[in-house]
């Protein structure tokens, strides 16, 4: 095994901690908040259709640009929250379809005979129409997943740990097998959590099928094991973890991960516990600095003159050192 492998794979179980808290805290949320708004919609007809729109449009905008509006609307924050809330947001289309689809395709019949041994609307859709819906509706979650692995990559930019720390890195620094390890790594856990699901859905679909019991008990064992462990590792993820004394940040480039690295070097040694964000865009991590979620990061001071003073022209050096610490001292 090489040294640059041995490496990366040291960073394996933070990032696959990471990647998981965040795919399944968002599609948490969005069964939560998607299977009541789509029972609601299949119930009023004035709810459905801007519903879906809604949810639509929500999924016809590019990812980063969700993400950097998350940022902007929690005034700069970075890190897990605006990556949660982003996840949960593009989670939802596919979990709000099927929720109606599901409902939608009960046969009236079997709705009218509900109806006819006295079974109140709320009893009709709690025995009745949402077990009958189920599988359709856990195979919209089961894409949902699967779309939430995928993008959950991209938190890295706004400072949430991820298996896009490896791909980031990777692709800024051309190590190839940084690249490789994130990849396939978010590969196996997207399959891992669909096959999870994908059992869960046939559990649902054969529960009153005549289906060999031994199997049936067989696969409910394999699955609620699986489900246990995920249940630790994501409550593990959510205990409050010993803060950092100082967080340092960086931008997706070479030099800024050489710098990160080297800042972080220096107060670890001086005996400070030190967090790295790695892969930040310019503004992301100059709102961060100016909110106080991050504590130090090293900028330049002609991106500051031009891209935050709006300045012109090149008054020289000192003066533009000069004007750029009035500024940050303001």
């Amino acid at each position: 095994m090489s040294e640059n492998l041995r490496e990366q794979l040291l960073l394996l179980p933070a990032y696959f901690q990471g990647h998981l808290l965040l795919t399944l805290t968002a599609i948490t949320m969005g069964v939560l908040i998607s299977v009541p708004l789509g029972v609601w919609a299949e119930q009023s007809a004035r709810v459905k259709r801007p519903l879906l729109a809604v949810v639509s449009i929500v999924q016809t905008f590019p990812s980063l640009a969700i993400l950097a509006l998350v940022v902007a609307l929690l005034g700069g924050r970075i890190g897990f929250l605006p990556a949660f809330i982003a996840l949960t947001l593009y989670s939802m289309l596919p979990i709000v379809r099927n929720t109606v689809t599901g409902l939608e395709s009960v046969s009236a019949s079997v709705v009218e005979a509900a109806r006819g041994i006295g079974m109140s609307p709320y009893q009709i859709l709690r025995e009745v129409k949402l077990p009958l819906a189920m599988p359709v509706i856990v195979a919209g979650i089961r894409t949902a997943m699967v779309w939430t692995v995928g993008l959950a990559t991209l938190s890295t930019l706004v400072g949430a740990t991820s298996f896009g720390n490896y791909i980031f890195t990777g692709i800024q620094t051309r190590n190839l097998v940084a690249v490789t390890v994130g990849s396939l790594a978010s590969a196996a856990l997207a399959v891992g959590l669909d096959g999870l699901v994908a059992a869960i859905q046939w559990l649902l679909e054969k529960r009153n099928e005549a289906v060999d019991s031994a199997r049936l008990r067989s696969i409910w064992r394999s699955v609620s094991a699986a489900i246990a462990v995920i249940i630790c590792l994501v409550l593990y993820g959510l205990l409050p973890q010993p803060r950092a004394d100082y967080i340092v940040a960086g931008k997706p480039f070479t030099e800024q991960y050489i710098m990160v690295g080297l800042l972080a070097a220096e107060l670890e040694e001086a005996g400070f516990k030190v967090e790295q964000r790695l892969g930040l865009g310019s503004d992301v991590v100059f709102e961060a600095v100016s909110n106080g979620t991050v504590d130090l990061y090293v900028e330049y001071t002609g991106t500051i003159w031009s891209n935050y003073m709006n300045q012109e022209g090149n008054p020289g050096r000192e003066a533009i050192r000069s004007g750029v610490i009035d500024y940050l001292e303001r």
